[in-house]
C-alpha cells in the first residue's frame, strides 16, 4: 500500500508530451494557414492591383509632362516608358541607395543608443 501513496506522475509525462506535439502541429497549422493567406493576398494584388498601378502612373506622367518643374522631370524620367531605360536605373539605383543608408544609418543610431 505505502507503493501505492501519492501522485503517479507517468501518466501526466505523456500527457505533457501529447501537448507539445499538438502545440508543434497547431504552430505549423497556422505557418501553413499564413503562407497560404500571403499568397492568395498576392495573387489578388497582381490581378487587381496591376491595373490599378498602371493607370496611376499614366496619370501621374500625364500630368508632368503639362508641367516644367524639377518634380515633373524626375517623374517623367522615372515612370515614362517612352525614355530611355539608363536614366530611370541610374536614378532608381540612387533612390534605393539613399533609402539603405538613411534605414542603416537610423538602425546604427538606435542600437548605439
Amino acid at each position: 500500500m505505502s507503493g501505492q501513496r501519492g501522485l503517479s506522475f507517468s501518466s501526466i509525462g505523456t500527457r505533457v508530451e501529447l501537448i507539445c506535439h499538438f502545440s508543434a502541429c497547431a504552430h505549423l497549422a497556422i505557418i501553413l494557414l499564413g503562407v497560404a493567406v500571403l499568397v492568395w493576398f498576392a495573387a489578388w494584388l497582381i490581378r487587381f492591383g496591376v491595373p490599378c498601378v498602371r493607370g496611376l502612373r499614366d496619370a501621374a506622367v500625364a500630368h508632368a509632362r503639362s508641367r516644367d518643374t524639377g518634380y515633373s522631370r524626375v517623374t517623367l524620367a522615372l515612370l515614362d516608358a517612352n525614355k530611355p531605360g539608363p536614366h530611370a536605373l541610374l536614378l532608381t539605383t540612387a533612390l534605393v541607395r539613399a533609402a539603405g543608408w538613411l534605414f542603416l544609418g537610423k538602425t546604427c543610431w538606435l542600437m548605439a543608443r
